[in-house]
């Protein structure tokens, strides 16, 4: 299935690099606990260094019991990171 641009949100250290993906409707914050607030399924895409910080703004966001949570990052296991974010699925 497809889903509206409108329901894509990104967090990044520099939002104004996706100036691209705003124009096609993407929500583009420098703010993790506004885009896991509300999340259905979350992709981690950050250096195993920076995991502590993001799963914190992520736990403080109060993510969703059903959130489903797919990690690309390297050296991290599931387990390390349903325990950091309290989820209970980690792909």
């Amino acid at each position: 299935g497809t889903f509206p641009t409108s329901q894509i949100k990104l967090s990044t250290r520099r939002p104004e690099g996706l100036l691209e993906y705003q124009a096609q409707g993407v929500k583009c914050y420098y703010d993790n606990s506004k885009v896991a607030a509300g999340c259905e399924v979350l992709f981690l895409c950050c250096l195993p260094a920076h995991l502590p910080r993001v799963a914190a703004d992520i736990a403080r966001a109060g993510p969703a019991a059903n959130l489903l949570v797919v990690s690309a990052i390297g050296g991290v296991t599931a387990d390390k990171i349903q325990a950091m974010l309290g989820v209970p699925t980690v792909r």
